[in-house]
């Protein structure tokens, strides 16, 4: 296949996976809007909804990014759909592990049979 037909079949793939995957997470953007509305209506727990503000802004830039490499593996790497988000997802799972207070929560889990084969 030509690069500018890749690139073409990126473009629209990314955009069928933005609607695909922003129709199947919807339901998370709804629930924190009506948690918020709900939070606001009620004085004594009205400050809990800034707790909600991490949830909107991790599904409003994390979809794009999702649904970037996703495509980017379906695409360039001729990845199968379930392959390609598991790779995204390990990829986001590396990244998230660099992070300076929570990166410890993303570490890969560690092998105590590694440790115990030393002993020979």
């Amino acid at each position: 296949m030509r690069p500018h037909h890749e690139r073409y079949q990126y473009l629209v793939l990314r955009l069928a996976l933005f609607l695909f995957f922003g129709f199947v997470t919807l339901p998370v953007p709804i629930a924190a809007f009506w948690l918020i509305d709900y939070l606001d209506a009620h004085e004594q727990v009205r400050m809990l909804r800034w707790l909600l503000l991490p949830v909107v802004l991790a599904w409003l830039f994390g979809l794009p990014w999702l649904t970037s490499h996703t495509s980017q593996h379906i695409a360039f790497e001729d990845q199968k759909l379930g392959a390609a988000v598991r790779l995204t997802l390990n990829e986001l799972r590396l990244n998230l592990a660099f992070l300076p207070l929570v990166g410890h929560w993303f570490e890969p889990p560690t092998d105590k049979s590694d440790s115990d084969s030393d002993d020979t």
